[in-house]
């Protein structure tokens, strides 16, 4: 059985939770990707999605230059060690209705 280390990103992109949403909405944009990890104080404080971005930013009418992503990003993660088996992971983002989960070394 497949685990998760085998069908991850290894490029992580990550934001600053003062930066704003425009600026997560280029980096996404530029890497082709659909989501950030937003850190802060040297940990990471939560994730920052296409979907935050449409929801909590563009459909509220707030203006993506200036919402910082500590205040529309996610804080409830999901995450999972690098061994987790695939299926695991499926069961989880289906619970917990999330499309992202965070692997962390040691979890």
């Amino acid at each position: 059985m497949a685990d998760i280390s085998q069908r991850i990103e290894r490029m992580v992109a990550v934001l600053d939770e003062n930066k704003t949403a425009l600026d997560a909405a280029r980096l996404m944009s530029e890497r082709f990707i659909g989501s950030v990890v937003v850190t802060g104080s040297a940990t990471v404080k939560g994730i920052f999605t296409e979907r935050d971005l449409m929801k909590q930013v563009i459909a509220a009418g707030l203006d993506p230059a200036t919402v910082k992503l500590k205040d529309s990003m996610r804080r409830s993660l999901v995450t999972v060690p690098p061994d987790e088996n695939v299926e695991r992971c499926l069961e989880l983002m289906k619970q917990n209705q999330c499309r992202h989960l965070l692997v962390f070394e040691g979890k």
